[in-house]
């Protein structure tokens, strides 16, 4: 049976969450449209996001106008793996057969300068950066990181050292606010007590100046500090201007072009690959 809003109040609320979410070129989390709204006023207390969460299963579950089951993107607290595979296409062929030709991946970290990993503090914002970023490890905290999750960071930036024999840098992205900074501190004074192997950091946004370059709006609650969360808020101008800030800043420190080659290697190796193993098929 369809789903009706109760009240006036509650249609508002998830007309407007739907406009969001339906103006944005990727998914988003019931988490990030919250602090849309919460940015927007329709909601004054982070206490309310329950009340929210209620209202959207209710519209998903009962297919109220664009809202579906599948609309937003389910999130676990957990590092995101988008690189992976090997130095050399002859490293990706010693199980050699015509499914493993498809399977060829080349890793572009084996020739960039050093290795980089993407650290953000918003969970809500994980489709995001997914959208924004090409081949990079993206870990998100949402909020302060637990202790496993931490440990798992430390044991694989060792783990990333011995591959790679390359220095290494986390690019940070949080809100502009005390409580941003210390959550990046604090949980990076934690990885360096774990890891046996240094690595350095770079805050990449939020800064006043880019809050103030793209007139982001202040948090109501904390005047003169900016949350990430904040895009939302903005829709599609929002997650451009997102998007803009995550690219300049990933580009200063990653050669994005070599991203791209090692790609296109890659496409080549599984084409050539898989023509040779189709003839040996074929022969048989």
């Amino acid at each position: 049976m369809a789903y009706t809003p109760k009240s006036e109040r509650i249609k508002e609320i998830l007309d407007f969450a739907e406009d969001v979410m339906t103006s944005l070129p990727y998914k988003v989390s019931l988490r990030f449209l919250f602090y849309a709204l919460l940015q927007k006023g329709f909601y004054s207390d982070k206490k309310e996001y329950r009340n929210f969460k209620d209202r959207c299963i209710d519209a998903r579950r009962g297919f109220y106008s664009g809202w579906r089951p599948w609309s937003l993107e389910d999130q676990g607290r957990s590092r995101i793996i988008k690189v992976q595979g090997e130095e050399k296409v002859e490293d990706c062929l010693i199980m050699a057969a015509y499914e493993a030709a498809q399977n060829i991946n080349l890793d572009h970290f084996y020739k960039q300068d050093r290795y980089i990993e993407i650290w953000f503090e918003s969970r809500g914002s994980i489709p995001q950066f997914r959208h924004y970023t090409k081949d990079i490890n993206l870990v998100p905290f949402g909020g302060d990181p637990s202790l496993p999750l931490l440990w798992d960071i430390a044991k694989a930036l060792e783990r990333a050292s011995e591959k790679y024999e390359k220095d290494i840098l986390i690019l940070y992205f949080g809100d502009c606010d005390k409580y941003g900074k210390r959550i990046m501190a604090s949980a990076v004074r934690t990885v360096r007590s774990w890891c046996d192997i240094d690595f350095e950091t770079e805050w990449c946004g939020l800064t006043i100046e880019q809050a103030k370059k793209y007139k982001l709006p202040e948090n109501f609650t904390k005047p003169g500090t900016f949350e990430w969360e904040s895009f939302g808020a903005m829709k599609e101008k929002g997650a451009k201007i997102a998007g803009k800030i995550i690219k300049e800043r990933v580009e200063q420190f990653i050669d994005v072009k070599l991203i791209d080659e090692i790609e296109e290697k890659t496409e080549e190796a599984q084409e050539h690959w898989e023509e040779i193993f189709q003839v040996a098929i074929d022969e048989n």
